[in-house]
């Protein structure tokens, strides 16, 4: 089974440095999002010739500083519409550099963007094939991508 951990990461950090200037750095899974309030959750399907999820979990620290910087606005005066809409974007952007990675063909479906406490995604019938946790400035981000049979 293939897995995408070293491309999902270049991938994410090479997005949230060219679009929202903003450093991404690996981080111990231990550390990523346990047990934390206010987390953003992305997700986008794929399928076709290959089946599954890409869940992007970002604290609401992370997702409230990319939307400030989308927005050109404070971190502090960001909606959570704005925030919302910017994990939307985001996963959209992940998810169609993923894609490239897939057999082909491959399509996308509309991402959608949960928000609350603790948050856990479940892919019926999908296994994760990668996990990549990542930080910015102390701020916590985990993107999975799991298969479905």
């Amino acid at each position: 089974m293939l897995t995408y951990e070293t491309e999902i990461m270049e991938i994410a950090t090479r997005i949230w440095k060219t679009v929202l200037g903003l450093s991404l750095a690996p981080c111990p899974e231990s550390n990523v999002l346990h047990d934390q309030k206010d987390v953003f959750a992305g997700c986008i399907q794929f399928s076709q010739a290959w089946k599954g999820a890409l869940v992007l979990f970002c604290s609401a620290g992370l997702a409230h500083r990319a939307a400030s910087a989308i927005f050109n606005t404070e971190a502090e005066a960001v909606t959570q519409d704005q925030a919302a809409d910017t994990i939307i974007e985001l996963t959209n952007i992940t998810g169609g550099n993923v894609k490239s990675l897939l057999p082909k063909p491959c399509v996308l479906s509309i991402p959608l963007v949960v928000m609350g406490d603790r948050l856990n995604f479940t892919v019926p019938g999908g296994k994760m094939i990668s996990q990549v946790d990542l930080e910015s400035k102390g701020d916590a981000m985990k993107i999975l991508l799991m298969q479905q049979r």
